[in-house]
């Protein structure tokens, strides 16, 4: 299995993947990494801060000795999976441009594309910790970053379609890199690497069911009980499935800080303080006011890219104290876009009858989630035990 993992600045990708491999090396698989960025300040002989001031022309040409130096090690250890971490594209100081190219790709035959993300303010968190340390590097706004990570997206599913061919179709996933768990009042309560979600998209794709969970967020999350329902719903199906949760990128919590600040009146010359992932990221409040907008339009559209990914949606309702089910507009588009496009689609609400205008999107109602997961058994959507390793 090769895989083609992308993402822009900021996630420490190879750190990932080294925790991947470990993971993977726990499930008795071997994966080896090529960290292109590493190889090419190692063939350019020039620090990782400053291998993209090179000239392009003379970056191209690196980069393909580092290709070439990377298809040699393959042919010569052969090993059973292995993944390329890349960029797709590069902000810097000759503004936008891409870092693989079509050829490269050709030869190095991928079976999958993957491109890891993160929520926006962390990523600027880690940037603006490296430009402490190498004040040269350029500054990226919270606008660059989120532009960057779509570009990222947008390119890597541009190379996986133009590499499906003769009826053989590559896939391309985007994996948040974070778990994510919210507890009722919107506090980070868990917070855990998706490794586990990238080993099952790497190996496990053709016994394991992938599923976009969708459920009501700002509706609920005051409802401490509901709250946990819906908790418990997130965490029933991980074992069993390859789960796509939208949580998991958590950054639509930006506008509720700002808009705190504002009524507390501690935003100070201009500046946004708040606590990202137990740090304090400091930034401009016009920046952050532009960029609230992009992240919001961002959710809608990512969300509908998720479900694409996936082969069906499994939608959970609750039921709130007035007897009716916890819908939400972000459920109601994500089931409409599954059933438009031609997915499978289950909801999970202890009365059905009171659904309404759902009703006419779902394949198939169930009162409990434990009704349904017995159904995927008897349906064969559930690998027996040894089927998926411990993964």
């Amino acid at each position: 299995m090769r895989v083609v993992c992308t993402g822009q600045s900021g996630l420490n990708k190879v750190t990932f993947l080294q925790h991947l491999q470990q993971f993977a090396q726990e499930q008795g698989k071997d994966v080896r990494i090529y960290d292109v960025g590493k190889l090419l300040c190692r063939e350019a002989g020039v620090d990782p801060d400053a291998v993209l001031n090179l000239r392009l022309p003379h970056l191209e040409c690196l980069r393909r000795r580092v290709h070439r130096s990377i298809l040699d090690d393959l042919a010569e250890s052969k090993p059973d999976h292995s993944i390329l971490c890349t960029h797709a594209a590069f902000r810097w100081q000759f503004g936008l441009f891409l870092a693989i190219s079509p050829e490269d790709l050709v030869q190095f035959e991928p079976d999958v594309f993957i491109t890891l993300i993160d929520d926006v303010d962390a990523i600027r968190l880690e940037l603006d910790r490296r430009r402490q340390e190498h004040p040269e590097r350029p500054l990226l706004t919270l606008l660059d970053i989120l532009y960057w990570r779509e570009e990222e997206i947008d390119i890597t599913q541009l190379c996986a379609r133009f590499l499906s061919s003769n009826g053989r179709e590559i896939d391309s996933f985007i994996v948040p890199k974070m778990h994510q768990v919210k507890a009722h009042d919107g506090t980070l309560e868990i917070l855990n690497e998706n490794t586990r979600l990238f080993y099952r998209l790497m190996l496990e794709r053709d016994i394991r069911k992938r599923v976009y969970i969708s459920f009501p967020v700002s509706q609920v999350m005051q409802d401490r009980q509901v709250w946990d329902e819906i908790k418990g719903y997130r965490g029933s199906l991980r074992e069993d499935f390859i789960i796509t949760d939208p949580l998991d990128i958590g950054e639509g919590e930006l506008r509720t800080h700002y808009e705190s600040a504002l009524q507390l009146g501690t935003i100070e010359n201009g500046e946004f303080t708040y606590e990202v992932r137990g740090e304090q990221l400091h930034v401009r409040e016009d920046e952050v006011r532009l960029a609230m907008d992009v992240i919001e339009e961002q959710i809608n559209a990512r969300d509908y890219r998720l479900v694409d990914q996936n082969e069906f949606v499994f939608a959970f309702l609750p039921l709130l104290k007035k007897g009716s089910p916890a819908g939400s507009w972000g459920v109601n588009a994500e089931l409409s876009h599954a059933h438009d496009t031609g997915k499978q689609t289950f909801i999970v609400c202890e009365n059905p009858r009171s659904l309404g205008p759902f009703k006419r999107m779902a394949t198939r109602f169930f009162t409990s989630v434990e009704e349904a997961l017995e159904t995927f058994k008897g349906l064969g959507w559930i690998p027996q035990e040894g089927e998926g390793g411990n993964g």
